[in-house]
């Protein structure tokens, strides 16, 4: 699903707690879909798909042939994954500036549409959803050369949506790797969790939730913390570790379609809030707000414009929170995270 009537876009970056976030800086002035940041050593590197089917990185132009993309960053590079309508998964080398480095290498095939990727220290995990309803995963280098070739991590699904995945997310861990996903035919979030050599856990997809949509996992580097909207609109969350144990559900409140990033000492929601200002008014509103592991809001950090899921993403792991936002303009804007203040305990006798 493309989404529709998208505007355009920018990326937002922050710095304290009561104003954390610092000036927008426009990036585009056309809609945009598939919008993705990720932090490198030089700062923020956000992509996205423009109106006219061209994916952009920094407003710098990576390719005209991408139906879905996804971007990750270890070092001073980043690498960047989009399918093709033919099926095909490619990777190229991107510069922090947004400029492509090296030659566009062909990872895998049979894509429907929806691919992730996700950086470990040396590597990148990318995954996506075939034709039959089951999951490939590639472990591949900075340049994009195969370490571990493309292959089935999951069964395939015994009933699916006409285009297969929906939606794929993936994000890296110490000791392995993980991917979650939704199917709109079932409307139920899987995950599947690898490892570091990029053998599965288990061919069988995890059933995270029976009710979920739009799911997001990130990793504080040790366990998995995934989250995802359900029927009733609201947020829900649970850790998951490369062994596929599965922490309790929590709920994180009312919103939409989360994005989410670990930022050294708390998890960044980034989601979208119907609102009611006034009887027969009702708008959608961007929120960012920091949570611990148990779903506890620490602080919200910004409001603003937002329209449809993937249309805005989030990205912590420099320290710093980069917010890329579609909505009228492509906008980014970051902000300097700290250490969250200790919670004081009254005790009384």
């Amino acid at each position: 699903m493309r989404p529709l009537g998208i505007p355009a876009l920018f990326l937002i970056t922050a710095t304290a707690f009561a104003d954390p976030f610092e000036t927008p800086i426009q990036l585009d002035q056309t809609s945009a879909a598939d919008v993705e940041v990720t932090a490198t050593a030089e700062g923020p590197l956000p992509i996205w798909i423009d109106d006219t089917g061209e994916m952009r990185a920094n407003g710098r132009f990576v390719t005209a042939a991408a139906v879905r993309g996804a971007v990750a960053s270890f070092g001073d590079y980043a690498l960047v994954v989009w399918t093709q309508a033919d099926g095909a998964v490619m990777a190229k080398r991107v510069r922090p500036d947004g400029v492509t480095a090296g030659l566009v290498r062909r990872i895998g095939s049979n894509a429907t549409g929806p691919v992730a990727i996700a950086a470990a220290s040396d590597r990148y995990f990318v995954t996506w959803g075939g034709t039959l309803g089951e999951v490939y995963a590639a472990i591949v280098s900075d340049v994009g050369n195969p370490l571990v070739p493309a292959m089935p991590v999951t069964t395939q699904s015994p009933s699916q949506s006409p285009s297969g995945i929906d939606e794929i997310a993936a994000s890296a861990s110490e000791n392995g790797f993980a991917a979650v996903w939704h199917l709109w035919s079932e409307r139920k979030v899987f995950a599947i969790t690898v490892a570091e050599s990029g053998v599965p856990a288990s061919m069988t997809p995890l059933l995270v939730s029976d009710d979920g949509l739009f799911p997001d996992i990130t990793s504080n580097g040790d366990s998995f913390f995934t989250a995802w909207m359900d029927g009733n609109g609201l947020l829900r969350a649970r850790t998951l570790t490369v062994e596929r144990e599965l922490g309790r559900v929590r709920s994180l409140g009312v919103g939409q379609a989360p994005r989410i990033s670990w930022d050294g000492f708390a998890y960044i929601v980034a989601f979208a809030r119907v609102v009611h200002p006034r009887p027969g008014f009702a708008f959608p509103v961007l929120f960012v707000t920091r949570v611990n592991a148990y779903g506890g809001v620490i602080e919200t950090l910004a409001q603003a414009a937002a329209l449809l899921p993937r249309t805005w993403d989030v990205d912590a792991g420099s320290g710093r929170v980069h917010l890329v936002v579609s909505s009228n303009e492509v906008t980014l804007r970051s902000a300097t995270m700290r250490e969250p203040r200790p919670r004081m305990r009254v005790l009384r006798y």
